[in-house]
């Protein structure tokens, strides 16, 4: 017995090797700085420009947070939050901005204003200027694909399943 608790052991600790082996990040030089992933804050600074803080909630990949160039646009800031995901409403994109008076305003815009402003041809268009403390909010909603109805019947069907099979053994052993 106690040869094979050893054997396990030591199988154990190889495999722990192998795993916290893979965690180092071989990319990541000696020194260098890197990017605050942490905590939901996101540094995409540029040294040689004056540089914002601005907040990105909602469907999107990485909420959070972020420190960007003043000369950032919002499909850039989208683009860095790791883009809208299957959830998001991109007719309905809104930044809340804080006017230095006090006010509070609120603009609303469309992802084929931000994406296509070239191409398209309207009397106004209004595509913000990102300015500090701005906050780009995605709205949605979420939605049930066929795998997530699947999955809930799935999940209902097993659980008939087993109350059929309590029962027969109820009744088998009576």
């Amino acid at each position: 017995m106690g040869f094979k608790f050893i054997l396990l052991l030591v199988f154990c600790l190889i495999l722990s090797s192998k795993i916290f082996s893979q965690t180092q990040n071989p990319d990541q030089e000696l020194g260098a700085r890197t990017n605050l992933y942490r905590a939901g804050l996101y540094d995409f600074s540029d040294p040689g420009a004056i540089n914002i803080r601005v907040s990105v909630w909602g469907y999107v990949s990485r909420p959070g947070k972020y420190i960007v160039p003043d000369y950032t646009t919002v499909s850039d800031l989208l683009s860095f939050a790791g883009g809208p995901d299957q959830n998001a409403e991109m007719d309905d994109l809104r930044i809340y901005r804080t006017l230095e008076n006090g006010k509070e305003e609120m603009i609303k815009f469309t992802y084929d204003d931000i994406m296509w402003s070239e191409k398209i041809v309207v009397n106004h268009r209004l595509i913000p200027k990102l300015e500090p403390s701005d906050i780009l909010i995605i709205p949605g909603s979420p939605r049930f694909f066929f795998k997530d109805w699947f999955n809930v019947g799935l999940q209902i069907v097993s659980v008939l399943v087993a109350l059929v099979n309590v029962y027969l053994l109820v009744q088998y052993n009576k």
